[in-house]
């Protein structure tokens, strides 16, 4: 593949996994706000409630004009008031943003929230994903192998060491510089998740994304790949 296509293969995948996230996060907002509803709040004092998740605040809102409480009882009623404006759910990015990353937010971000429906402008782990599919496709690899049970782990290792390797230490990130073993589940499913869906716009268009296959590599070890990346990054922690 050359740079452009690999760039478009990134952004899509990651498109679909923000896209998804936008979903669940807003299927979840509004359970919350159903049976706050089905308690006899108003729909602003709903909203508050649906904000909190046990104890911690996940989501601000703002109510443009006054809404119908019979619109929200389905997660489509819901969706269209989000759509005509009438809602604006907000979700907070969950720590301090720097000067740096506020300027690059832009509109994106009001007093440290972010929309959660913003369009995807960021490529993240999708750049490390394609790189990694490539190696696969390199050395021969299928889809069908690529979707096994026994490929997750190593393609996840990969991915984190490629990750890793691309970006600096920072206060804010530094407990993401450890094995892909040692990262919770959660973190684990974001690697692996936009990789999965890389794979499906590969699907899509086998010949479009097609990588041709090279004799004589060296055969892939994610555990030596992640222990160099590892090696040479530990010495910026300190």
């Amino acid at each position: 593949m050359n740079e452009q296509t690999k760039q478009e293969l990134a952004m899509k995948a990651a498109a679909k996994v923000h896209a998804a996230w936008c979903e669940g996060e807003l299927k979840a907002f509004h359970k919350r706000l159903v049976a706050a509803l089905e308690e006899g709040k108003t729909v602003a004092e709903a909203m508050e409630q649906a904000c909190f998740k046990g104890d911690k605040r996940r989501n601000e809102f703002e109510l443009h004009g006054e809404i119908d409480a019979s619109k929200l009882t389905t997660f489509e009623g819901f969706m269209e008031q989000i759509k005509s404006g009438e809602i604006e759910v907000m979700r907070f990015t969950g720590r301090t943003l720097t000067e740096a990353e506020q300027a690059k937010a832009g509109k994106h971000y009001v007093n440290g929230q972010e929309n959660i429906l913003r369009p995807f402008e960021e490529l993240s782990a999708a750049v490390g994903a394609v790189a990694v599919y490539e190696e696969y496709a390199k050395r021969g690899a299928t889809l069908e192998m690529l979707l096994s049970k026994e490929a997750q782990r190593p393609i996840g290792m990969l991915i984190h060491a490629d990750w890793m390797e691309r970006n600096p230490v920072t206060e804010n990130n530094s407990y993401l510089f450890v094995k892909f073993d040692s990262l919770d589940d959660w973190t684990k499913g974001q690697d692996l998740d936009v990789f999965y869906a890389a794979l499906g716009v590969i699907m899509e268009d086998p010949a479009k994304y097609a990588v041709a296959k090279e004799d004589n590599l060296p055969d892939l070890n994610p555990t030596a790949r992640e222990n160099a990346v590892l090696e040479a990054k530990v010495k910026t922690i300190k």
